[in-house]
């Protein structure tokens, strides 16, 4: 199947059914415009279903995800339908071959309405199948890894010698920037290749090796971190194994302009003079420069080296006129360096708690953050990251094995001392969202810091 052509297609559906609503805003049901534009919009699909089975999209803020690739130039001049489908917190839509006219009417005017929307605890999909609409799906983004046949498995070493090994190399790198080397990135593309497989054959191990591993903010191990993130976060998205690739080389880079920044600055345990940080700022303007330089790397590298200190309100820095949004890269990053920044060994202050970086990161989401992004991430993730030990109301110590995408704040549990604090002899696993016949069973007391369980232990 040519995907441009599948494309110009999809792309025509979409503005069809952007115009019915429009038009739908001012007739009524019955009118002749109406009728006319509903009956060219189930042309386009029918042309369009010809090629493929069902048409399905996504939805994350106000760009347009299809074929797992970003549509930037679709998602500007779509703006009242992307509102219509974001307003009822709509993220993916799926039609299917055999929708009828009648079911198509009846979802526009949902799209449109303002008293049909779905109640609490009420999927989308049995909220539609109640409306007598049985060949269109919606729902929430779901969260969760591609399945085999996207992200297809890759052999490879175990995610540390990945992280040990990309390590290396980006240490080597940064020498050779230092000294004016020339650079040689094939290992970095290497590492890379079997980074983003590593989504899919390890998922959980890699969210464990991104969020605990102590690190300082500037150290490449922060580098490496944000690319763990990044990836488990575009996986969440439904990306494609492609543009996985493209978002791990712009993470593992979106810092590198730091090297061209004196290291009296970035090492300096005090707040930044005036002085000082306008110097640190212009590290995103030579980390995008050194990427275009170089030649080699893909354009989301550039943006996202320019735009990861750019804030999803216009805020931050460097100062640029944009005639669109910040790229979806640029917007994933943001979040995954802040998240990854506060959880690392600052030069000025220790590693931050888990559920303190999320409270931080709440009061930030939609000025700092795009807030569904930030939502999917922490979804992902969990309030409490696997690996990280925790205190249990019931005075039992347990370390977080999973997270629960139902709920961020109740991950799986692996307990390991009991309520007098004596080590449990065979640790066991339990889902903190059990509960008996009037609440919880356990909740999570707070997260215990790494130096005091390196002292307990």
């Amino acid at each position: 199947m040519n995907i441009e052509t599948s494309f110009t297609l999809f792309e025509r559906c979409l503005r069809c059914m952007s115009g019915l609503l429009q038009d739908m805003k001012f007739y009524p049901d019955n009118h002749p415009t109406i009728r006319k534009n509903t009956g060219l919009l189930m042309e386009q699909l029918f042309q369009y279903f010809k090629l493929k089975d069902e048409l399905q999209f996504t939805v994350i803020e106000n760009e347009i995800i299809y074929e797992n690739k970003p549509r930037v130039e679709l998602s500007e001049s779509l703006s009242l339908f992307i509102s219509c489908i974001s307003g009822k917190k709509i993220s993916r839509i799926t039609f299917l071959k055999t929708l009828p006219e009648r079911e198509l009417a009846e979802f526009c005017k949902i799209l449109l309405g303002t008293d049909r929307f779905p109640k609490h605890g009420i999927s989308w999909n049995h909220y539609l199948k109640s409306e007598g609409i049985h060949h269109i799906s919606c729902d929430f983004l779901s969260v969760g890894v591609q399945e085999a046949t996207e992200l297809e498995q890759t052999t490879g070493p175990i995610p540390e010698d990945i992280f040990q090994q990309g390590l290396e190399k980006l240490n080597e790198l940064n020498e050779a920037m230092l000294s004016g080397k020339k650079m040689d990135y094939d290992y970095l593309f290497h590492i890379v290749n079997y980074l983003t497989p590593q989504v899919l054959n390890h998922y959980e191990e890699l969210i464990y090796l991104g969020t605990v591993k102590a690190h300082n903010e500037y150290t490449m191990e922060h580098m490496m971190n944000v690319a763990i993130l990044t990836a488990l976060l575009g996986a969440a998205l439904g990306l494609s194994r492609a543009v996985l690739d493209e978002l791990c080389v712009a993470a593992l880079l979106h810092d590198i302009g730091k090297t061209a920044i004196p290291t009296v600055i970035i090492d300096k345990p005090e707040k930044l003079t005036e002085e000082e940080w306008k110097v640190m700022q212009t590290h995103s303007f030579e980390g995008a420069k050194k990427i275009f330089l170089e030649g080699r790397f893909p354009e989301m590298a550039t943006i996202v080296a320019l735009e990861h200190h750019l804030n999803y309100d216009g805020s931050g820095y460097p100062s640029l006129y944009r005639e669109r949004p910040l790229s979806l890269a640029s917007r994933i990053v943001t979040i995954t360096d802040f998240y990854d920044a506060l959880r690392g060994t600052r030069v000025y202050c220790g590693e931050m708690p888990p559920e303190e970086v999320y409270r931080m990161m709440q009061d930030l989401k939609g000025k700092k953050f795009d807030p569904q992004l930030l939502d999917i991430f922490f979804q992902t993730i969990g309030v409490y990251p696997p690996g990280i030990e925790v205190e249990l109301n019931t005075k039992e110590i347990a370390i977080v094995v999973k997270a629960d995408r139902n709920d961020i704040f109740r991950p799986i549990v692996k307990i390991i001392t009991d309520k007098a604090g004596s080590q449990v002899p065979a640790p066991f696993s339990v889902a903190l969202t059990e509960r008996d016949e009037k609440d919880f069973i356990r909740s999570i007391v707070r997260s215990i810091p790494p130096i005091q369980t390196a002292d307990k232990k």
